[in-house]
């Protein structure tokens, strides 16, 4: 569970195998998001604490739309291409 933001109580992980919890941004994510209530999760140009902070997960190569994740990489499921985004 690396490279996520998220929102709500911190993870707890209680399995006795090792977990990767690396990367992940919690806290408030709302005004990020392109326009959650109808669920759309892009990020927004603004979200720059979002961009680019990952270093890249070798078995995650795209993102949720198919973009192809290189360099550092954006926290969360969309790589924002761009100053236009998506």
């Amino acid at each position: 569970m690396a490279n996520n933001l998220l929102d709500g109580l911190p993870v707890r992980m209680d399995a006795q195998e090792a977990v990767d919890l690396r990367g992940n941004l919690a806290g408030d994510h709302t005004a990020r998001f392109v326009d959650p209530a109808r669920g759309d999760l892009h990020l927004k140009p603004s979200a720059a604490v979002a961009r680019n902070n990952n270093a890249p997960l070798p078995d995650v190569t795209d993102d949720i739309d198919g973009q192809k994740r290189t360099g550092p990489t954006d926290v969360g499921a969309d790589e924002l291409k761009g100053a236009g985004g998506n």
